[in-house]
């Protein structure tokens, strides 16, 4: 079986880049579904295709609650098994 990763990611990220590494050498049997980040900017969406993508600064929600239901009806439509931070 193959898990379904959607990851969340602020920064550079490394642990998605472990989690890639992992998949490509036959040691994960997963796929990542999803990257997910607070920031537009961070490195770590890099590392994925622009259809695995989402990226959206909470300060452009009318609220955190706002933020919170965007951020996670986008986890939700990926569909993921796992959820890594």
């Amino acid at each position: 079986m193959t898990a379904r990763i959607a990851v969340l990611a602020s920064g550079r990220g490394s642990n998605l880049q472990a989690i890639l590494d992992a998949i490509d050498a036959g040691r994960l049997p997963a796929e990542v579904v999803g990257v997910f980040s607070d920031r537009p900017d961070a490195a770590a969406l890099q590392r994925v295709g622009p259809g695995q993508r989402w990226a959206h600064a909470p300060k452009t929600f009318s609220d955190r609650a706002a933020y919170e239901q965007a951020l996670g009806n986008a986890v939700q439509a990926a569909a993921p098994d796992w959820i890594v931070c």
